[in-house]
Order: C-alpha cells, then sequence, then structure tokens
C-alpha cells in the first residue's frame, strides 16, 4: 500500500519480517563469497539495490544516491 504525501514523498507499507529475512540471507551470502575480517576496522552500509533501481535514483537526481556514489568505496 502507498500513501502518497507530497510529489516527492511516499510511504510504502511492506512486511518487515520478509524484508528482514531477504536481507539477512543476502548478507550471508555476501560473507560467504567475500569473507571479511569479523572486526572489520570501519563501518559498512550496504545498499541492496539493483543496478536498474540505482540508475533511476540517478537520473531523478536522488541526493543520498549521488552522493554515496562519489564519496563511497567499492569493496566487492
Amino acid at each position: 500500500m502507498q500513501k502518497k504525501l507530497s510529489p516527492s514523498v511516499r510511504i510504502n507499507y511492506f512486511n518487515k519480517e520478509a524484508v528482514e529475512k531477504v536481507l539477512n540471507e543476502y548478507i550471508k551470502g555476501l560473507r560467504e563469497r567475500h569473507p571479511l575480517p569479523s572486526h572489520f576496522p570501519v563501518g559498512v552500509d550496504i545498499f541492496p539495490y539493483t543496478e536498474k533501481e540505482i540508475e533511476k535514483m540517478k537520473a531523478e537526481g536522488n541526493f543520498f544516491i549521488r552522493k554515496a556514489l562519489e564519496e563511497g568505496k567499492e569493496i566487492l
């Protein structure tokens, strides 16, 4: 279900447990394919977006994605 508050803000309702399960499975697979030290010296953020979603957000001028791509470091 979506509730539109303004032209640029959308709230999506989703099944939190299902999302957590999928993300945990994805992260487990990443760790198996790309092991990191158990005490990685810096914080790591994982952005579970498809390439299509990233391209769409870039085309829309999404500030968060632009900054993440400019300042972030790809490690995998």
